[in-house]
């Protein structure tokens, strides 16, 4: 997907905060902006892609382009696919057709890229509704996922998520 969705504009709409957000298509690794330029940057499922083909570098230099463009004290909001369990690997495989080429991350990794910031926050989470067909059954089975989450290992969730601070 290219842009922000339109429920994303709608909710952005009805909290009033429309004309305080830029949206924009960028290329992650060569960001156009000036040094300084947000206060904060969100990106959802991003890394992933920019690391294509197996290129963790393309993902340090995309996080390296985000901390620049930050101002002081701005703040990075991410939510990434991690790498997972082995079922996790084989699931994709069977059930996702960019699998082949996308780039997943561990815990470490983003701790690693994440170490120019002057403060990090990650967490993970998910096991088993990554593997519910549609929102519906995922939304059914999001409370029994909070506790396999809690028993489970960190790198066995599918999602990374947190913030940086520059």
């Amino acid at each position: 997907m290219n842009g922000v969705t339109g429920k994303a504009k709608d909710l952005h709409k009805k909290f009033n905060v429309q004309e305080k957000i830029k949206y924009d298509n960028a290329d992650a690794v060569n960001l156009k902006y000036d040094s300084e330029t947000f206060d904060i940057v969100i990106m959802k499922s991003v890394l992933g892609s920019v690391g294509k083909n197996d290129n963790k570098k393309n993902q340090e230099i995309a996080v390296r382009e985000i901390h620049r463009v930050l101002k002081t004290g701005g703040v990075f909001l991410f939510a990434e696919n991690a790498e997972a369990s082995f079922l996790h690997s084989e699931a994709r495989k069977f059930f996702r057709k960019w699998a082949s080429y996308w780039r997943y991350l561990t815990k470490n990794e983003m701790d690693g890229m994440l170490q120019i910031f002057s403060e990090r926050k990650i967490y993970t989470f998910g096991f088993l509704s990554a593997f519910a067909p549609g929102d519906f059954i995922k939304k059914m089975i999001y409370h029994l996922d909070k506790i396999i989450s809690r028993i489970t290992p960190s790198s066995s969730h599918y999602i990374i998520y947190g913030y940086a601070k520059k």
